[in-house]
């Protein structure tokens, strides 16, 4: 794959840096999760990383207790069962932070298809067999299905369609120019979560609502891809 040494060596040397800087951020992640007081501090699981490889993904707790049946989804941040502290983590992507490690070990990548709990593979490969075919690159910490709005997106099946093969668009052009465009698109949508919710600024519902669109702002074959 064209540029798969450079692109593992921007992960190993960004994650390194931010882990270095964010180490306050980390820090205040494990205090707030130790606070909660409901078990350990970090959430383990295990996932399905590079062709197929099981992996050991780490984040801070943020529910109640482990849900063994849940959804196979993303988790909302107003969803049952978070505490207070972690849905304040869901909403402000504190949580997801730990993950830097599981970069730097070489599990992720700061880019690409997240990695989805392994029971939840079958459902996934039921709904498009091409499922698996997103393990043929690293997961990432931050994914293109996030960045055109269709990661809470789960009440049909064609939803999950679309998430499948906006996955596959990045596993078939997958460039430093489209992670560069992800990469910052993500930290803008993080940052803007982070500022509404310091400052306590309740987002119209009408506008919180997120919709499915053609990703054109990333590369203009993308609009046929939904």
């Amino acid at each position: 794959m064209p540029g798969y040494f450079l692109k593992r060596f921007i992960d190993i040397v960004l994650s390194a840096i931010l882990l270095v800087m964010a180490s306050p951020l980390l820090l205040l992640g494990l205090l707030l999760a130790m606070i909660d007081g409901h078990g350990n501090p970090l959430f383990l699981q295990r996932r399905l990383g590079l062709n197929g490889k099981e992996f050991t993904i780490y984040k801070f707790r943020t529910m109640q207790t482990p849900s063994l049946h849940a959804p196979p989804v993303d988790i909302k941040p107003d969803a049952p069962g978070l505490t207070p502290i972690g849905r304040f983590m869901r909403k402000t992507a504190l949580d997801e932070w730990p993950q830097l490690f599981n970069i730097l070990k070489g599990d992720m990548s700061l880019i690409g298809p997240r990695p989805y709990a392994i029971r939840h593979g079958q459902r996934y490969a039921h709904i498009d067999p091409r499922y698996y075919e997103r393990y043929r690159v690293r997961p990432g910490l931050a994914c293109i299905v996030e960045v055109t709005g269709l990661h809470y997106l789960t009440e049909t099946r064609q939803h999950f369609r679309s998430r499948i093969k906006c996955d596959l668009y990045y596993v078939n052009h997958v460039s430093l120019g489209l992670d560069a465009k992800i990469f910052y698109k993500t930290a803008r949508y993080v940052l803007k979560r982070v500022i509404s919710e310091l400052s306590g600024v309740k987002r119209n519902p009408a506008r919180a609502q997120v919709k499915a669109r053609p990703p054109r702002v990333l590369h203009p074959k993308m609009a046929n891809i939904l």
